[in-house]
């Protein structure tokens, strides 16, 4: 199999990684209307929250790997670009573990919002820049999956300005389906 295409495996493989995090952690606590009954949820399946934050950390690991992967198999400016958007996401997919690690610990914290911030908001920004320079990776490639890049990250990025949060399940919504073109039908 190409570099490509095995760029194409880890993206795939790490959204699908998350979304079963997410499935198996407590999915409800992210609807409920107050502090009182996430924490409720949370305390009623702990060792499930718990358990969930490393599918939750691990699943944008492997996605942002399998950008960086990607890049080796691009030549030129699409290799290059494809790298920076691969960095800039493993960064922020690291941060993103760290959040999860402090969820995982510090439930009461979460539950009210009073976890630091600094970690959470630095994986936003940087998959927001990986997904935008992404989309430039792959404009000399397919220019509907760069529109599509590019389409999410500014949406993703007004959603996030606007309400001082995002999903960030929607992240890898788009990659998966990215990762899946890299597979099917991206140049080797």
């Amino acid at each position: 199999m190409a570099v490509v295409g095995v760029g194409g495996w880890l993206i795939v493989t790490g959204s699908l990684v998350f979304f079963v995090g997410a499935a198996y952690g407590v999915p409800r606590v992210f609807g409920a209307r107050g502090a009182e009954e996430r924490l409720a949820l949370l305390r009623a399946r702990e060792d499930a929250w718990r358990s969930a934050q490393w599918l939750y950390a691990a699943g944008p690991l492997l996605a942002a790997l399998g950008v960086a992967v990607l890049a080796a198999g691009w030549p030129g400016s699409a290799g290059v670009l494809a790298g920076v958007a691969g960095g800039a996401m493993f960064i922020g997919a690291v941060l993103w573990s760290v959040s999860c690690a402090r969820r995982g610990r510090r439930i009461e914290e979460f539950a009210r919002g009073t976890l630091p911030a600094g970690s959470w908001l630095g994986y936003v920004w940087l998959t927001l820049a990986g997904l935008a320079v992404l989309g430039f990776a792959c404009f000399g490639v397919a220019v509907w999956v760069a529109i599509l890049l590019w389409a999410s990250a500014a949406a993703f990025t007004a959603l996030f300005v606007a309400t001082r949060d995002i999903p960030p399940f929607v992240f890898y919504l788009v990659l998966g389906a990215v990762g899946v073109w890299v597979i099917v039908a991206a140049p080797r």
